[in-house]
């Protein structure tokens, strides 16, 4: 059956409704409105199939009855009607009753989402047809909503000392509509997300995310997407989280670009007791930090001065130790907000103080 006549034909029926014997259902409020009987005619009995389970007492499930539309009924309302060919069941064996309703030409990415009620009728089979038997009928309400050709409702069956007979099975669907299936999704809004900061490069960093949710690490392209923005330039950068698949909704987080290594040009002794430090300057940070040493691990005689200019690329130091060598090392920084981030130290330079 195609789709567009599962619409028509399928969301046309007021369907499965009546049992043979059974009685009329009037007075009883039915959620929904029934489609015209016109439109009904187009369901063929292979359209939709019933199977009736026993589950025993021992869990065990068995299949007694197994049965197509047999017949159109058209009184007050429109009917598809089932017969279960009076199957006998032994109350004192079974739990419970399983109907199973199919609907075979339903896609596997469709959804379909129906209300209505399901009847059947008991007769007690230990008394006679001429007045002294028990007949039982009940109604219960369905409405599934399912990835899935096959929907199932389980009723209690009572205990009882005698043994009954299924004369009928029947039901009425109301507005029954075919779609496409859409999956529950769960928000990603509460999810922790992690970013790892990133040295400044000339161009757009993107570090990939950490995405948490109720404890379990989420994967990209699989739930979510990510978008970045302002992760060129040294700064506060953005990267936004969009859940996919099954989840919906948008978190936030931020990481930094931090200064890149300044490079270090020269370092010269101009004039005795007097070295004169040279880097290339960096259009990135909002200063610099200098430290003049007598070794190179910087642990001996160190010197340290911060250039708050951004624009300076020197620094002269006088008054040092004649014949001695010297070591220079340049970092810049960035004041972002409240908060300072230092790049790499720079190559360390020496030369032999005049």
């Amino acid at each position: 059956m195609k789709f567009k006549r599962l619409i028509s034909g399928a969301c046309a029926f007021a369907l499965l409704a009546g049992m043979l014997g059974a009685p009329e259902t009037a007075g009883r409020a039915l959620p929904g409105t029934a489609v015209a009987a016109s439109a009904a005619g187009e369901l063929k009995e292979t359209d939709i199939h019933v199977n009736i389970y026993c589950i025993n007492y021992q869990d065990q499930r068995d299949l007694i009855a197994s049965c197509d539309v047999t017949e159109k009924v058209t009184t007050k309302k429109t009917r598809y009607v089932f017969n279960t060919g009076e199957i006998v069941i032994d109350s004192t064996k079974i739990k419970d009753l399983e109907y199973e309703f199919s609907i075979p030409d339903l896609a596997s990415d469709q959804q379909a989402s129906f209300n209505g009620y399901l009847s059947y009728h008991f007769f007690n089979a230990d008394y006679d047809a001429a007045g002294a038997g028990v007949g039982k009928d009940e109604l219960q309400t369905i409405s599934p909503e399912k990835l899935t050709s096959t929907f199932t409702w389980k009723e209690l069956f009572a205990n009882d000392p005698h043994d009954y007979t299924l004369m009928s099975l029947g039901g009425q669907i109301l507005n029954f509509t075919p779609s496409k299936y859409v999956p529950p999704t769960t928000p990603i809004t509460t999810a922790k997300v992690t970013v790892s900061n990133r040295v400044y490069t000339g161009k757009a960093v993107a570090p990939a995310p950490t995405v948490v949710l109720d404890g379990k690490t989420l994967k990209r392209g699989t739930d979510y997407t990510v978008a970045y923005k302002d992760n060129i330039n040294v700064g506060r950068a953005a990267c936004t989280v969009t859940g996919i698949n099954d989840h919906r909704g948008k978190k936030l987080a931020f990481f930094y670009v931090t200064p890149a290594k300044v490079t270090a040009k020269k370092l010269t002794s101009p004039k005795t007791k007097t070295v004169k430090f040279v880097w290339v300057k960096d259009t990135q940070v909002t200063g610099y930090n200098v430290q003049i040493a007598l070794n190179k691990t910087f642990t001996k005689g160190v010197k340290k001065y911060d250039i708050k200019n951004p624009k300076t690329v020197s620094k002269t130091v006088k008054g040092l130790k004649k014949g001695r060598k010297y070591y220079a090392r340049v970092q810049g920084y960035a004041k972002i907000g409240q908060r300072t981030f230092e790049g790499n130290w720079s190559k360390v330079l020496k030369v032999k103080c005049k």
